[in-house]
Parts: C-alpha cells; sequence; structure tokens
C-alpha cells in the first residue's frame, strides 16, 4: 500500500514503495516536482530517475 501525502506539486512518502521509473513518472505526469522520503536513508529511490523527470528529491529522516 502507497502511504502518501500530496500537495500541488510535492510528494511525502514513507519507506513503504521503490520510487522507481513508473512512479516517477506517475508524479512527473501528476504535475509533481518534489519528492521527499520520510524514513532512514533513502535505498528505495532511484535519484537518477528522478532527475530524469526534472523532480527534486529530499529525505526526512524517521524517528
Amino acid at each position: 500500500m502507497l502511504n502518501v501525502k500530496l500537495s500541488k506539486a510535492s510528494l511525502l512518502t514513507s519507506l513503504t514503495e521503490d520510487w522507481r521509473e513508473t512512479l516517477f513518472a506517475a508524479l512527473s505526469r501528476a504535475g509533481g516536482t518534489a519528492f521527499s522520503n520520510m524514513a532512514v536513508g533513502c535505498n528505495n529511490v532511484d535519484v537518477n530517475v528522478a532527475n530524469k523527470y526534472g523532480v527534486a528529491v529530499g529525505n526526512a529522516p524517521a524517528k
């Protein structure tokens, strides 16, 4: 299950999904320009693919 909080141009998720080609393509099509992962580390995020779609990536450490 994808746990997300979507605003007009950004997305905040927790470590439940692998963010790769399909999900960044969908985010880009929806007008998303920023993505933040709330987890320890960001091994589930393909930053190169995010860059390909013009999506900025951030990571907010989880407690």
